[in-house]
Formats: C-alpha cells, sequence, structure tokens
C-alpha cells in the first residue's frame, strides 16, 4: 500500500483559511477568484487605496474580483485613523455616509424594548457616488496592544443600495424577535455598502424547528420570500428574497446552529 505523499505545510494552511474565509455553509459555491496576500495590496486595483504613513499592511484577502479585504497597523488612534480617511477620500471625491443615515437602518435580531442599531464607533463607510464603489473603514485598539488594528473592506461592486440617500426610518432587514419561550443572550451587527449582518445567541426551551419556524413567519410576514431551505443535525438554514422597489432586489442567507451555550442565529 502507498501512502499518498503529505501536502506542503504552507500550501494546506492557506488551502484551509480560504475554505473557512469563503464558505458560510458546507457545500457553497467558492467565488471563482480567491487570493490570500501577504504583507501587501494587490496591483492595479481600480481606486486608489490610501494608507496611512507608517502603517504596517498585515495582508489582504481578494474575495473574487469585486470584494477586497486589507488588514493594517498603525501608530494612529482610532479617532485619527478615521480623519485620515475621511480628508483622503472627501480630496478623491468620497463621501462618508453621515450617522444620522446609519442609525436609520434598523432590523434584525433584536427585543421589543432593545431595539438593536448596527452603528459603531469604530467604523465608517464611503461612497464613491451614489451607486458605488464602497469602502467600509474599521479601526480598533485592543487593550494591552500598542498599535492600532484598522479592516478596509472594499467593494467595487457599482448599483450598491446603501450608498444612495436614505430616507429616515428605512428598514431593510425586518425585527425580528425572539419567541416566549427564549431569551436572546447576545447580538451583534455589523453595516457593509450593500450587507447587513446580524448575530445573535438565545437561550431557548423550544426546539430548533421551533425557532426556525417562528423567526421565517416574521420573514414573511415582512414580504420576504424563502426560496430553499434545509437542516442537518443541530444546523438549519434557508435563503431569502426580497423586491426593494428602488432599493433593488435584496438576499438574506439565514442559519441557526444549536450548542451548549444556546442557540445561535444569524
Amino acid at each position: 500500500m502507498t501512502t499518498p505523499p503529505m501536502p506542503d505545510a504552507d500550501n494546506a494552511l492557506r488551502d484551509l483559511a480560504l475554505r473557512l474565509l469563503a464558505t458560510s455553509y458546507p457545500g457553497a459555491s467558492l467565488p471563482a477568484e480567491l487570493h490570500l496576500l501577504v504583507g501587501r495590496i494587490p496591483d492595479g486595483l481600480p481606486v486608489a487605496l490610501p494608507v496611512p504613513e507608517r502603517a504596517q499592511v498585515a495582508g489582504t484577502y481578494v474575495h473574487g474580483p469585486k470584494d477586497i479585504i486589507v488588514l493594517l497597523d498603525t501608530d494612529l488612534p482610532p479617532e485619527r485613523v478615521f480623519a485620515f480617511y475621511e480628508e483622503r477620500l472627501r480630496d478623491a471625491g468620497w463621501a462618508r455616509l453621515a450617522a444620522p443615515d446609519l442609525l436609520s437602518i434598523s432590523g434584525g435580531f433584536t427585543e421589543p424594548t432593545r431595539p438593536l442599531s448596527p452603528v459603531s464607533p469604530r467604523q465608517a463607510l464611503f461612497c464613491q457616488g451614489p451607486h458605488g464603489p464602497s469602502l467600509r473603514v474599521q479601526a480598533a485598539a485592543p487593550p494591552g496592544e500598542v498599535l492600532t488594528q484598522v479592516r478596509l473592506d472594499l467593494d467595487l461592486l457599482l448599483g450598491q443600495p446603501m450608498c444612495q440617500p436614505i430616507q429616515e426610518g428605512r428598514q431593510i432587514v425586518p425585527s425580528l424577535t425572539p419567541p416566549l419561550h427564549a431569551r436572546q443572550m447576545t447580538r451583534s451587527a455589523s453595516l457593509g455598502a450593500r450587507e447587513f449582518y446580524v448575530r445573535a445567541i438565545l437561550e431557548s426551551d423550544g426546539t430548533l424547528t421551533d425557532l426556525v419556524t417562528h423567526y421565517a413567519a416574521q420573514m414573511e410576514q415582512a414580504g420576504w420570500s424563502q426560496t430553499e431551505a434545509g437542516r442537518g443535525g443541530s444546523i438549519a438554514w434557508s435563503t431569502w428574497t426580497w423586491d426593494g422597489g428602488q432599493d433593488g432586489m435584496w438576499h438574506a442567507f439565514f442559519y441557526a446552529t444549536q450548542h451548549q451555550e444556546g442557540i445561535g442565529v444569524v
């Protein structure tokens, strides 16, 4: 019996990292173009991506031709990082999405008495025109660390609804309240130019099926249409679409996992 050769450790680690980054559930299709670049930003970007002086580029994750994530380390505090990008991008014709606009976008997993806002003082969203491209800047100085960690999410896709003027009270994702037999313990959210991510952990006496049915009813009531659904062991998932009129067609991916700490929903 011949033992197959062991894969090169660096290549195996790279392939594992790409699979973990690219898929949200087993069997999901992978983008045709995936790259991890250590210590550099890819050449030939269609837009200039400014980098603070003395900042060190940790690396870049290219998730298809339109989605690029760059990680930086800098000695600037977070507030100066945002000031740097606001000044440099404004000179290049970009505009920062105002905080009141962000605050008007609500929804996702929440409790009736505790509305969820996706706004964080550690991030800012910039758009180059009403249809994109967009750049989301996140900056934070972890406790005990000297340098500020910066993440740049560059989205080159045109026709981005989030870059268009936002009406007060606009809600893309419906407010999803937990069932009576569940208690929502933690929640988090992030906002991009064409994506809204919400995650919550619940403590519940009900089953995973009960929880999925409960949230699906709220999605349908808000006008979303379920396109696919599946269940395997402790995981359940479904996909949804919503016609937002002038906001375009939106797509949502819902999944729930059951574990010892509770049920996690995204």
